[in-house]
């Protein structure tokens, strides 16, 4: 049965497109010597954590120069059940109709997945060739390369691992997803794989070989040695020989004690400690073998992991049992080693400088955790300068107390905030409405009616994109807005008032309030005594506006009052005596101002000089009087003719003057 079948070709890559749920791992062509028939045998492997229940390949035939062959094959592999990591079609046989094919190329059509959801290849996809997996010994050309790697990985590393298209393919075979740090078979990290250095590697297996062959040369030459004295020896004490008969029995075993006791130092000079301690032990209570495995083994085991700690040598990994697959963005090297070091001084309870290498450990551990967690702030900082507010505020809250985290995290909030109370102050927001989002799992909404939109302008939706950063963000131009959203204003606001007072937090508050208050126009010409223009206003605006009524009959009440006046009758001097002059006043002007709703009646002379006196009354009272003079009062009235009329009296309530003026 072995010659039954001839392999006529072999695919030497791998047929791969983006996302796709299984790989073509492997594929022959086989000729059957009995039937002459051609077989094709592939590999599929399932890279798919739903299970899959069907998969359709496409097989185009080749002849011997490379050309097309009709027809194509679809075979299908059906009533299957496979999850990640699960292979099949090593034992199937797919017969081909012609015989002269000599290669042919597979690809993945059609997969079905158990809740019938379907991935499929078009026709006319372009197909990347993905190089297939080699061994370490093949990657390297040195099987000492590949032994080295498997000491700082691991004894089941088998492979070189690789990264191609969205995929990197682990040393253990495991084929994983880019967006997987670790394997998700053997838990290695992608990172520390992918970064191994062939030169380091190359030393390390160098140097470990040149300790091994000085500890071989060191045995033969002392064996030589230890021969050459023994024959300078034997001259000299041949005599006493017959006379130390009885020593003879004893001595042999004081020889192989201090042998064993030399292998014992040779093995812990090497670094090999679990070795190096079993051999002091084995030798009882010879010289200082029992403080040596008990004591000096493991600190000298401890002192070397604590100078790898120091030099942030990974290899050292090892010898406590971990490897660079334990290693992440919060746990190093260092940290690890350092760890393991104090926990081994701390056992040797107080031996020698023990203590002072506890310490040592501990400001190592702190100085990498500070080391971890300033990368981290580095991280969050750098999401801060690239806008993304909501993700840097994630992970400065993540490093709780570290420098002035807290601090950043507001920040973050706060430059979302301020971007978009600029935008409150810049556009009329009164039917923006938001549901707004300072989580990286989930974005900002926005709902501004079609008409707004086009009455705010059209880059006020580029705006609103700017003013959130790189924050995910929907705008969407509809009428009507969902039951979780709220004026964009009131959600501003809220995220200034949870940053309690940060920064200018509660300026930012009172300039949403200024910037949102459309009926400041209203006052404003209210206050500036323009009465005509407010009612105007007044009329026209179709917003919100409480006492809106009692507004209208206020300022009716007192638009008869805002007229120019020529004199009728009375003295023409008593309105400019009032404002120190002595001239003739034969026409003048009234207006009414607002002062927090009270009437202030400016008046104002009319005949080339620039001076105005003004005259108070109560709300919506008619009624204008000036008690600023101790020794006068000035009364305003407009009559029942419709004149105003100005009177002048003294403390008691005596006439002192008057005039009266009628309405130009």
């Amino acid at each position: 049965m072995a010659d039954r079948f001839t392999k006529l070709y072999a695919s030497e890559t791998i047929p791969y497109i983006q996302d796709m749920p299984v790989l073509l791992m492997a594929g022959s062509l086989l000729r059957d010597a009995y039937s002459g028939e051609l077989i094709t045998q592939l590999r599929l492997h399932s890279l798919s954590i739903k299970p899959i229940k069907a998969i359709t390949v496409l097989i185009q035939m080749l002849d011997i120069s490379g050309e097309k062959l009709e027809p194509e094959v679809r075979h299908q592999y059906l009533d299957l059940n496979l999850v990640q990591d699960d292979e099949i079609g090593r034992e199937t046989a797919i017969i081909l109709p012609r015989r002269d094919a000599r290669s042919f190329r597979a690809t993945v059509e059609d997969v079905i997945f158990e809740d019938n959801s379907r991935w499929h290849s078009e026709t006319d996809t372009v197909w990347e060739q993905l190089p297939k997996l080699q061994k370490l010994e093949e990657a390297y050309g040195d099987e000492q390369i590949a032994e080295q790697f498997r000491i700082a990985f691991g004894a089941d590393c088998r492979y070189l691992p690789a990264a191609e298209s969205d995929l990197w393919f682990c040393t253990c075979g495991a084929v994983n997803r880019v967006s997987e740090d670790h394997c998700h078979r053997c838990r290695r990290v992608c990172s520390a794989l992918l970064s191994v250095n062939t030169d380091s590697l190359r030393q390390e297996a160098s140097s470990r070989l040149v300790l091994e062959e000085q500890r071989i040369a060191e045995e033969q030459a002392g064996a030589r040695e230890r021969h050459k004295k023994w024959l300078k020896a034997a001259v000299i004490i041949l005599p006493l020989l017959i006379l130390a008969a009885g020593l003879l029995k004893v001595m042999p075993g004081y020889l192989q004690q201090r042998r064993d006791y030399r292998n014992a130092e040779s093995l812990l000079a090497m670094g090999y400690y679990e070795q190096a301690s079993d051999a002091f032990s084995a030798l009882g209570n010879y010289r200082d073998s029992a403080e040596q495995g008990e004591k000096n083994v493991p600190y000298q085991r401890a002192l070397h992991l604590l100078a790898s700690a120091d030099a942030d040598d990974a290899s050292a990994l090892r010898l406590i049992g971990r490897s660079r697959a334990d290693l992440s963005e919060q746990v190093t090297a260092a940290m690890l080693l350092y760890q393991a070091a104090a926990e081994e001084f701390e056992a040797l309870d107080g031996y020698r400088d023990c203590a002072d290498c506890i310490i040592r450990c501990q400001e190592g551990i702190q100085e990498e955790e500070h080391a971890v967690l300033q990368c981290a702030y580095d991280a969050a900082l750098q999401q801060l300068e690239e806008l993304n507010y909501s993700q840097a505020r994630l992970q400065f809250l993540a490093l709780e107390n570290f420098e002035n985290s807290i601090d950043m995290a507001k920040e973050a909030v706060y430059r979302k905030a301020h971007g978009l109370y600029e935008y409150i102050c810049r556009y009329d927001v009164r039917q923006v409405y938001a549901d707004l989002s300072i989580s990286p799992d989930r974005g900002s909404s926005f709902v501004i009616p079609k008409d707004a939109a086009l009455s705010m302008g059209s880059q006020c939706v580029t705006d609103l994109y700017e003013a959130c950063g790189n924050d995910p963000v929907d705008v969407n131009l509809s009428d009507e807005h969902g039951q979780s959203m709220k004026p964009l204003a009131a959600c501003v606001t809220e995220l200034f008032e949870d940053l309690d007072g940060y920064r200018d937090s509660a300026d930012c508050l009172a300039g949403i309030l200024d910037a949102t208050d459309y009926t400041k126009d209203f006052f404003m010409l209210c206050e500036t005594g323009d009465l005509n223009g407010a009612m105007e206003w007044l009329n026209s605006y179709e917003g919100e506006f409480s006492d809106r009524d009692v507004w209208k009959a206020r300022l009716q009440l007192y638009l008869p009052f805002c007229t120019s006046w020529s004199l009728y009758s009375g003295d023409a001097t008593v309105i400019p005596l009032t404002m120190g002059r002595g001239n003739r006043c034969t026409s003048c002007s009234t207006r009414v101002l607002f002062r927090d709703s009270s009437p202030v009646l400016r008046l104002s002379a009319n005949d080339g000089e620039e001076y105005y006196f003004d005259l108070y009354a109560e709300p919506d009272d008619v009624f204008f009087a000036n008690y600023d003079n101790p020794a006068y009062r000035y009364i305003l009235v407009i009559n029942n003719v419709g004149r105003m009329s100005y009177i002048k009296y003294d403390t008691d309530g005596n006439l002192i003057t008057s005039c009266e003026y009628t309405g130009s």
